[in-house]
Order: structure tokens, then sequence, then C-alpha cells
């Protein structure tokens, strides 16, 4: 026969738990901190495993094959190409969008086709890192305009989380914009064709104060990076016209990013030029490239302003139809370094030489971007 178990106090049990549990009340309040950290150090840390439900990425391999045909001329049959796609599909089906977008990146060197810059493009915009993904996009509209899946996906990074926008579809200025100089016979606003008209007249930003129809955006920009995107349009019918988008601290210092009719060996050229002018010098003249003689027609074209710390940087972009608003492809001119400078958006349309004639500049969008 077994021997009884021996009874427990457990009046004496209790009242000892109670005891420690008040003798060493202070072991919790350290040693939890110190377990959230050391979790906190060997937990993975999570990561979006899927972008936002309007982007769509092609996962087909037999679509980029195709692609890679129509634009080599030969079949893509190099088996570490191959491989080195089907990975970042892989990855993409699984939702591993980081993971893929280095491997996209190396895909998009040797096989450059849309299939491929899409993807990389809704990648980027699943981490939110919305200039990369913009630019993919835009790279798959160059190699195909037609491309409607990389036009969705553009249009998915939403132009309405714009830090500031205007269409210039109404009857009188937004209440944002100050018209400086106003010469009422050589401008106006045309809600019908949803733009500003400015006839240009001769004048300089450089000498501000007798500028005519300069406008100025009465609200800071944003105080890290960010992107100004404009379109316009202009005629070019001899050297001078001009029209311009520019960061403006004061009539020596400002950034001008212009559109512009140059006189060269008995030639007008119409030329982008990015512009740095600091202390009332030019510091530096960046220039893009030249369309030869007057234009037959107005031509529309995107100007950009890129800041990026302490970096500016310009770019443009030609409308392939005055209805396009999303560009297909950037043409960079410019970077120039520019520490804690603070300057608001100009727009100017004016003839820069002396006897440039009166033609009609248009502005019909401004789209102010954080980064």
């Amino acid at each position: 026969m077994e021997p009884a178990p021996a009874k427990v106090n457990t009046k004496t049990t209790k009242k000892s738990a109670v005891d420690y549990s008040k003798k060493y009340w202070w072991v919790g309040v350290i040693a939890m901190p110190l377990v959230f950290f050391v979790l906190a150090r060997i937990w993975p840390e999570s990561d979006s495993k899927a972008p936002p439900a309007n982007f769509t990425s092609v996962t087909n391999f037999v679509t980029i094959q195709q692609e890679f045909v129509s634009l080599k001329q030969q079949p893509l049959d190099d088996p570490n190409l191959q491989q080195l796609i089907q990975r970042a599909l892989d990855l993409t089906a699984k939702g591993d969008y980081r993971g893929s977008i280095p491997l996209y990146e190396q895909a998009v060197k040797q096989a450059p086709v849309p299939a491929l810059y899409n993807n990389l493009g809704a990648a980027y915009a699943s981490i939110n890192d919305t200039r990369a993904a913009r630019e993919n996009l835009q790279q798959a509209l160059a190699k195909n305009p037609a491309y409607e899946l990389a036009q969705h996906n553009l249009e998915a990074i939403n132009p309405t989380s714009a830090y500031f926008s205007d269409q210039f579809a109404g009857k009188s200025l937004a209440s944002e914009w100050a018209l400086m100089n106003p010469d009422p016979q050589k401008f106006t606003m045309q809600p019908e064709q949803k733009s500003l008209l400015i006839v240009t007249q001769k004048g300089v930003l450089s000498d501000s104060k007798n500028l005519k129809n300069w406008l100025v955006l009465n609200k800071e920009l944003p105080s890290g990076d960010y992107e100004i995107v404009v379109k316009a349009s202009l005629q070019i019918q001899g050297a001078g016209n001009e029209v311009a988008i520019t960061l403006f601290a004061d009539d020596k210092n400002y950034l001008s990013l212009a559109y512009i009719g140059d006189w060269e060996l008995a030639h007008i050229h119409r030329t982008p030029h990015f512009t740095h002018t600091s202390q009332g010098a030019t510091a530096a003249d960046f220039t893009g490239n030249q369309r030869l003689d007057a234009a037959s027609e107005p031509e529309y074209i995107f100007l950009k302003i890129d800041r990026n710390g302490n970096q500016y940087t310009g770019s443009y972009a030609f409308a392939q139809n005055p209805a396009d608003n999303n560009p297909a492809q950037w043409t960079k001119i410019g970077t120039v370094p520019w520490i804690n400078f603070h300057g608001k958006l100009v727009l100017s349309a004016s003839n820069v030489a002396d006897n440039g004639p009166g033609v009609a500049a248009e502005f019909h969008s401004v789209t102010i971007r954080k980064q």
C-alpha cells in the first residue's frame, strides 16, 4: 500500500507566492522590455506582400518572349536570361515585389521590353517608390505607346495625391496664383480649351519689374523632395520666343527650365534650356536636343523640375498629340546643386530677344508631387 501523499499547506503556499510577487515585482518591469527588444532584433521585419490592388503585373513568360522577338527580331534563347526573368516572375507571383526589383533591373538591361518595364514599375509602386515606378512605366510606354497595362498602372499612381495641381479650366485664375504686371490685352483664361493664354512680348525674368503677365504660385513648395510637371504649348516663330517654368527667389537667383527659339548660323533652333542663375550671373546653362527652324504648328511640351535633396534636375518631353497628359519618355537636360535654396514657382512666356515676334503661349496644367 502506497503511502498517502504529504498534505500541502495551501495557505502557506499561496502566502509565499504572494510574498514573492510583491518582493520581485521589479523583475517583470525590467525583463519585459528586454524580451520585446530581443524579439524585435531577431524577428524578421514584415514586408508588404501585395501591391495596391489597382496595379497589375505580367506573369506570363510567353508574353515577354513575344515582345522580345518583336523588339529584337530574334528569339529569347539565352538560358541565363530566361532563368533570370523566370525567377523575377516567380517572385512576383509569390508577392515578393521587393525581392523581384533587382532581378527585373538586370533583366531590362538585356531585354528592354514593355512587360518587364511594366513589372518593374509595379514592383516599385508596391514599395511606394513613386518616382522609380513612374519612370519605368514611362519606359514601357516609350517602347509601346499603346500599351494599355502600363498606361493603367501609370494612371493608378493617384493624381489626387498631388501636393498641388491646376488644369486652368476656369474663367479666372485659381486663388493660389498671383498675376504680376498684368497686361489684359495679352493675357486670358480659355475655359473651353482648358488653358491659360499669354501673348509673348519683350521681357526677361532677370528684370521682373518690367516683365508682363508672369505668374507666381503663392504656395510654399514642399520642404522635402518633389517634382513639378507643367504642360505648355508654343509655336516658336522667331528668336527669343520662350515659355518657361522657374524656381524664383529674386531677379538674381533662380532656376529656369524653358523652351526657347535660339538664333544660330542664320537659322532658328527650338531648344530646351535648363539655366542656373546665381548672384546675377549664369552659373550653368544646359541644353536639350534642338529642332531646326520655326515651328509649323504649336508644339506641346512637358517641362519638369525635380528636387532631390540639394540637387535640382531639369527634364522635358514632347507630347505625341495635344490630348496627351502623361509623357511617354523624359529627356534629362542637366542637374545643378544649390544648397539651402528656397524659391517660388513662376510661370512665364515672353520674348527674351529684342525683335522676337509676339506668339501665343499656353499653359495647360501644373502638378506638384512630393517624392
